[in-house]
């Protein structure tokens, strides 16, 4: 993955208190932690520029939104082509996700496969963001268009209400 949510600063806390209403039996579990990062902020319209090498059947990419649904997808490219394709999203979350079933990425040091490239670029603009082609067998970016997501919007939650307890499946 692209980002590292190891290496930031910002540490999202979850605790459990008074579960089912009642007194917690092992307190000891009841606190988890773990770092991430706020989402890089892409211009709404944008284009993805992905150059593939001379292994194309072992790439693939889709843009994302956050409610899962697939926007878009590329397969079957072609060795040693430029593919351009135009995106015009709204206000959102999203996620841009490359695949390379031979799990050495569009530019591997160590194959004879070639050199290929993947970016984002704004529409009438420059490069947005550029890809390192060595990535193995995935690209996944998280991203939000034209405004940034930030702590500060989160600060007015305080409490989170998690249901059905205990549950053997899913949790909302």
């Amino acid at each position: 993955a692209l980002w590292d949510a190891l290496s930031t600063t910002n540490v999202f806390h979850a605790t459990v208190k008074t579960p089912n209403n009642g007194t917690d039996e092992y307190e000891f579990n009841d606190h988890f932690e773990t770092g991430f990062s706020v989402p890089e902020v892409v211009p709404s319209y944008f284009y993805i520029e992905f150059k593939t090498n001379n292994a194309a059947n072992e790439s693939s990419y889709q843009m994302v939104d956050e409610n899962g649904t697939v926007l878009f997808q590329r397969t079957g490219m072609s060795n040693n082509t430029t593919y351009k394709d135009t995106f015009d999203l709204n206000y959102g979350c999203y996620q841009f996700y490359v695949n390379d079933s031979g799990d050495d990425g569009i530019d591997f040091w160590a194959n004879n496969d070639g050199t290929g490239f993947v970016r984002i670029r704004e529409v009438g603009g420059g490069v947005v963001k550029t890809f390192e082609g060595d990535f193995g067998e995935s690209i996944i970016y998280n991203f939000t268009i034209d405004y940034p997501l930030e702590y500060e919007e989160l600060n007015d939650i305080h409490a989170i209400d998690v249901y059905p307890n205990p549950t053997s499946d899913k949790f909302y």
